[in-house]
């Protein structure tokens, strides 16, 4: 009798809690969303965002942000979903772990379609793909990072050559671009950043990916067997071909940072690179090659039996299942992600936008050349996160070591695969 009764008293005090959530915005009283983001750069040019939706909706929707460490959001917003206690209406939801959270947000489909919102024309339906679980779409992208070709345009056009188009032209080019003794190189015609365990997965990725494989299966439950076919052979070998030419500096040393360094010093003429760093070439107070650079799509090609993908990394916001105000939640996400305020957040405050169409706006490619390949990349292709699963750390660290063996003769191009294969399948048992 006791329990039937304590039942009754919960049952009571959830439905009076609902009744006068209702009731509080039937009156006109304002609601309160509560978005919890990461404490980086996204999270700052999310609160511009949040700035401007809280003047158009003054009066009827507030919007409370707490930021956190990139490192932490993940338990946070884990300890949230399991207690189903939803604290924060809104996560910001990163494409390393977008899958591993997908089960706790709410799908949007239904108030896609009342809301009007066309998400097909804003980022693409490749693109879109990307934001789905189970067909279901999870959240809308806030900010979207991409991989492209950066090239020193007068070079090529000096050397004679196209922009590369296959793997062939490629290491032609990278040649032809090498000048300089082979121990001392003045100038390097590529690179391949290996230096630590996330950057050897991430260029790995832009190369594999661009050919159709991919690191793990569709359902991030074991290693995907292309990764020890015939395609993944032939990349680990053009790599390497371009380590023993000395057309790349040290692969095992070269970090992220050195990248940009190199380009701006005209000490390399081609690399891979996230288009969110080309303005830093354009600026001519700590670039010798303003005006002198161009960026395209990588060569790309259906040669596995995956859909060629860019590499590339994404926040979307996702609505919490529990959230007592999805509706309003829902308010707060589409108007993040629509096209007037990714044209605000990446006008003012350098935020990757996420609408298609602004890739090719004059005043964000006048500020970065870059955004044209993008925008090629995210219609085109999508985008895919090389390892969106809970094991990335320890699954980068097998395919860095791996690599590192391979490209110092330690092992071959098929028995390196062979390795990564296994154990990528070992830590996802």
């Amino acid at each position: 009798m006791m329990k039937k009764r304590f039942f009754l008293f919960v049952a009571l005090v959830v439905l009076f809690c609902n009744s006068y959530a209702a009731f509080g915005q039937a009156a006109g009283r304002e609601t309160v969303i509560r978005l919890l983001v990461s404490a980086g750069g996204s999270g700052r040019a999310f609160q511009g965002g949040v700035n401007q939706f809280n003047e158009q909706f003054k009066g009827r929707y507030r919007v409370e942000v707490d930021t956190i460490a990139f490192e932490s959001l993940l338990d946070k917003a884990m300890t949230q979903f399991i207690a189903r206690n939803a604290s924060y209406d809104v996560i910001g939801i990163n494409s390393s772990w977008q899958n591993r959270v997908a089960r706790f947000l709410e799908p949007l489909d239904s108030y896609i379609r009342q809301g009007n919102v066309d998400v097909n024309t804003l980022y693409g339906s490749a693109l879109m793909e990307s934001f789905k679980y189970e067909s279901k779409v999870i959240g809308l992208p806030i900010r979207i990072g991409t991989d492209v070709l950066f090239y020193r345009k007068d070079l090529l056009q000096e050397a004679g050559l196209e922009v590369p188009q296959t793997l062939d032209q490629l290491r032609d080019a990278a040649r032809k671009l090498t000048i300089g003794p082979e121990r001392n190189r003045e100038r390097y015609g590529l690179s391949f950043t290996a230096q630590s365990p996330y950057w050897t997965t991430t260029n790995l990725a832009d190369f594999l990916f661009m050919f159709g494989v991919y690191f793990l299966d569709e359902n991030g439950t074991q290693a995907n067997p292309a990764l020890r076919g015939p395609v993944t052979v032939k990349i680990l070998n053009f790599i390497k071909s371009l380590h023993d030419e000395r057309l790349i500096p040290n692969p095992l040393e070269w970090t992220y940072d050195d990248n940009i360094v190199a380009l701006q010093q005209g000490k390399l003429a081609m690399a891979y690179d996230d288009y969110m760093r080309g303005p830093l070439l354009e600026n001519p107070d700590v670039s010798t090659v303003a005006g002198r650079m161009a960026y395209s799509m990588m060569p790309n090609a259906k040669e596995g039996p995956n859909e060629p993908r860019a590499r590339g990394g994404w926040w979307i916001l996702g609505v919490d299942k529990n959230s007592r105000n999805k509706q309003a939640a829902f308010e707060l996400v589409k108007f993040l992600t629509s096209y007037e305020t990714q044209r605000y957040m990446a006008v003012n405050w350098a935020n990757g936008p996420t609408v298609l169409s602004m890739l090719t706006l004059p005043e964000f490619v006048k500020a970065n050349p870059a955004a044209g390949a993008a925008h090629q990349n995210l219609s085109t292709l999508g985008l895919r996160d090389p390892i969106p699963v809970a094991q990335r750390p320890n699954i980068e660290k097998v395919v860095h070591d791996e690599f590192h063996l391979f490209i110092l003769g330690r092992k071959s191009a098929q028995d390196a695969a062979n390795a990564m294969y296994n154990g990528i399948n070992q830590l996802l048992r």
